[in-house]
């Protein structure tokens, strides 16, 4: 394992800060007050926003419809006032219930509150001035060319750089969303939007929430289990666990790491049981310890675990999944063998103890993403300024030279990738 500390100077990589940053709202009492609440004409001064809205939708130019997301439909358009093409998402009934009111408050709040180079950013809130009418919100976000979901099922060939560099942005992402005590809850990869420079950002909040602590132990609260999509869900979700930690966010990536590498879905079932014992088949039962984490589990998921077959861990199912089907293509693989890093990484973050689970810090350490961070601070990050790459870290530092020298001629091949963006583009 990779537990090492940080060692990067770049300040977009370090913990948010929540100077202002409060703890989102737990209920909202009445749908009225809500309404109330997003009507206000102080909404911009007084309120925890201090985010003026305004009537831009009027004047936005419409180019073209981008597609429905799971809550809303989302169109491309030109800000008048910048030139800039944003995505206008357009979220109805956001009144029908209190549900969908939190979420609607919850997922604004955060978009506001979140300043992050990996996390999408929020351009502008709508304004409307009918109480009466006011019955869904438009937001405008910044544009990007694709998402994940879009490359993975496309026919363009990925570098295994690539790889790299889009899991690295993945965790740095969520090392700072972490840090601010919010759980994404949905990672998948059509919520993770791509640009053609390789500029990945984390998106959709709507299932996104603060908690008070990470530690299942000190946890008094249960959460809602109708959260993450459920090809990416972890055991703990599986099992029917209503408390579960920022460790649901890890298993996510675990699972994007590998569909990112072998171009499907590692884990494809509608039915939770069903959808474990694949887990078992590919990364072996869990250990006696590993049974410890299922105290206070709910009495069905317990009986499952514990009365299925014991299984190995698949080394060569593994191995068929890490090493992709294109091999020849990258310099790092040597005689169809895994790269130990990337296994150690892989197995790390999908372990089926939640506490055991590589956090997103931890994972940031892996040798594997060397490559990745060095391209990111390189190319990327517009916070670190033009210097010797040896001051972002002090991993491996004879390594850099040649990562340096084969960036560009590497990048460059994402480009035919953006082509896709002329699909529609579900954007959080």
């Amino acid at each position: 394992m990779f537990t090492g500390q940080q060692t990067t100077s770049c300040m977009r990589y370090t913990s948010f800060v929540p100077s202002t940053f409060t703890p989102l709202i737990a209920e909202v009492p009445l749908l009225t007050v809500a309404k109330s609440i997003f009507l206000s004409h102080e909404y911009g001064t007084n309120s925890e926003f201090a985010f003026q809205p305004s009537y831009i939708h009027e004047v936005c130019v419409l180019e073209k419809s981008l597609g429905y997301g799971a809550f809303g439909v989302v169109w491309l358009v030109i800000d008048p006032r910048t030139g800039e093409r944003v995505a206008l998402k357009r979220i109805p009934n956001i009144f029908g219930n209190i549900s969908s009111a939190k979420r609607a408050y919850r997922e604004l709040k955060l978009l506001f509150s979140l300043k992050h180079l990996n996390i999408v950013r929020l351009v502008d809130v709508v304004k409307v001035n009918s109480f009466s009418a006011f019955n869904e919100i438009s937001v405008l976000c910044e544009y990007m060319d694709t998402d994940l979901h879009k490359i993975i099922v496309s026919t363009h060939y990925l570098p295994l750089e690539h790889v790299k560099l889009f899991v690295y942005q993945i965790l740095r992402g969520l090392k700072y969303l972490h840090s601010a005590g919010v759980i994404h809850r949905d990672l998948k990869p059509g919520n993770l939007l791509v640009n053609a420079d390789c500029l990945l950002k984390i998106c959709d909040f709507g299932l996104a929430r603060s908690v008070p602590s990470f530690d299942v132990e000190s946890s008094c609260n249960p959460l809602t289990l109708e959260v993450v999509t459920q090809f990416y869900k972890p055991p703990e979700l599986l099992l029917g666990s209503n408390f579960y930690t920022a460790a649901v966010d890890q298993w996510s990536v675990g699972c994007i790491l590998g569909e990112l590498l072998c171009r499907r879905v590692l884990f494809q079932s509608s039915s939770s049981f069903r959808q474990l014992d694949m887990i078992f088949n590919l990364l072996g039962s869990p250990s006696a310890l590993e049974l410890i984490d299922l105290v206070g589990f709910p009495p069905s998921g317990i009986d499952f675990v514990l009365n299925c077959p014991v299984r190995p861990f698949n080394h060569s199912a593994v191995s068929r999944i890490l090493i992709p089907a294109n091999t020849h293509y990258f310099q790092s693989s040597i005689e169809n063998s895994p790269d130990p890093d990337l296994i150690n990484l892989f197995t790390g973050l999908l372990s089926f103890s939640a506490s055991k689970r590589l956090t997103a810090e931890q994972a940031l350490n892996s040798p594997f993403l060397i490559v990745g961070r060095a391209r990111f601070h390189a190319r990327l990050c517009y916070c670190c300024p033009p210097r010797n790459q040896n001051s972002f870290t002090n991993d491996s530092s004879s390594q850099w030279p040649n990562v340096a020298g084969q960036f560009n001629r590497h990048l460059v091949t994402i480009g035919s990738v953006g082509t896709l963006s002329s699909a529609n583009r579900h954007v959080g």
